[in-house]
Parts: C-alpha cells; structure tokens; sequence
C-alpha cells in the first residue's frame, strides 16, 4: 500500500484563507484517519492556522496552528471525514506547505 497525498495548501506566501478542500474522494474517503503534514520553509515567518468543519463549513474548528519563525515540518494524525482548509493571518516571509496523506 502506498500513501497518497491531497494537498490543501501548496507554498502559501501571503494572507489569505484557502479554499476548503473535501476529503471524501479516493483514496481519502478509505480512511479513517491520515497524517496533516505542515512544512514551512527554513525563512516561513507568519501564523498559519489549519482548520476542520463537520458541518459543511458552517463552523470551523482549529486543528493546528504554526506561528512565527524556525518551524520544522510537522506530522500529526487526523480524522478523514468532513472539510479542511487554511488561514495564513500573518506573514512576513518565506513560504508554507499543507497537505494530508493518507
């Protein structure tokens, strides 16, 4: 088996909400769970927040969040059902990647 990754945010390097991504399609919607990769680069200086809804994107809850400087990439296991996407609220510089393999 191999894993597959669906990208939620790719170089991110500016304010800005991103779309929500659904994870219902293969091979995600398999899953019970997957790992949230978040992967600043070495310069990223901002807040990035990553967000899950359950509703259909009425209310947002926050599933992780990366702020300031130096971050290394981060792994963290989540559920496969219902809505992510990202906030990058502020940002100086470099760039940050978001993405769930499962």
């Amino acid at each position: 088996m191999s894993l597959k990754k669906k990208v939620i945010g790719e170089a991110v390097a500016s304010v800005i909400t991103g779309a929500a991504v659904m994870m219902n399609t293969t091979p995600h919607m398999q899953k019970d769970s997957g790992v949230l990769v978040v992967a600043p680069s070495p310069n990223f200086n901002g807040t990035l927040v990553v967000e899950k809804s359950d509703d259909g994107g009425d209310t947002w809850t926050t599933v992780k969040t990366v702020t300031g400087s130096n971050n290394a990439a981060s792994f963290d296991e989540v559920a496969m059902a219902g809505q992510y996407r990202y906030d990058c609220t502020a940002f100086t510089a470099g760039s940050i990647s978001i993405g769930i393999l499962a």
